[in-house]
């Protein structure tokens, strides 16, 4: 891959700390958070991207009065909440090709490390959740 600048590298750092905390980062019964959603388009945009996304929240900043006074697109991110609205579409469709192949790639590896298959826990499960037949008292 490509060599990020310190710039690049500082606009990333700020819009990932600007997507919510880590904790909120999850896979949930209704699929990803928007938190989780957020941190990997950053952590897949390139360069370029992650350099225009901080620039586009510092000119957002702006307009609304809530943006710093520095023009460095690392300080544009830390105006936190408009991170995650201009996170919530794709940055462009190569980059969510990037970052749905890795959220999959990663629940893939999360699934393949637990110990038994999904199989194996279904018919665990059925057996559980059967009702017994032999409750009935003589």
């Amino acid at each position: 891959g490509e060599e990020e600048g310190g710039e690049a590298r500082g606009a990333r750092a700020a819009l990932l700390a600007g997507c919510g905390a880590a904790s909120d980062r999850a896979v949930t019964s209704d699929g990803p958070t928007p938190e989780l959603m957020c941190a990997v388009r950053v952590a897949t945009a390139n360069a370029t991207e992650v350099l225009l996304l901080a620039r586009e929240l510092l000119t957002q900043g702006k307009k609304t009065g809530g943006g710093k006074s520095s023009s460095k697109p690392e300080a544009a991110a830390t105006a936190a909440p408009p991170t995650q609205r201009l996170l919530r579409r794709p940055v462009s469709e190569e980059s969510e090709a990037r970052a749905l192949a890795a959220l999959h790639e990663t629940v893939a590896a999360l699934l393949d490390s637990y110990p038994t298959s999904d199989v194996e826990d279904e018919s665990a499960l059925s057996l559980v959740a059967a009702p017994s037949s032999s409750s009935s008292s003589s």
